[in-house]
């Protein structure tokens, strides 16, 4: 499954540009374990955007 990038996932939600401030846009990666004990890095996509208008 393919995962959409910071920058394609702020495209997708087609804010206006002049209403948001990016505060962060990025990735993060966090170490998750499933429930059989399985352990994996998982990347998360972070937007912190704060409304200017």
């Amino acid at each position: 499954m393919a995962y959409l990038s910071p920058e394609e996932a702020l495209a997708e939600l087609a804010l206006d540009e002049g209403a948001w401030k990016r505060v962060f846009v990025g990735g993060t990666e966090r170490e998750a374990t499933g429930p059989g004990g399985q352990v994996a890095t998982v990347k998360d996509t972070v937007l912190a955007l704060r409304r200017e208008t």
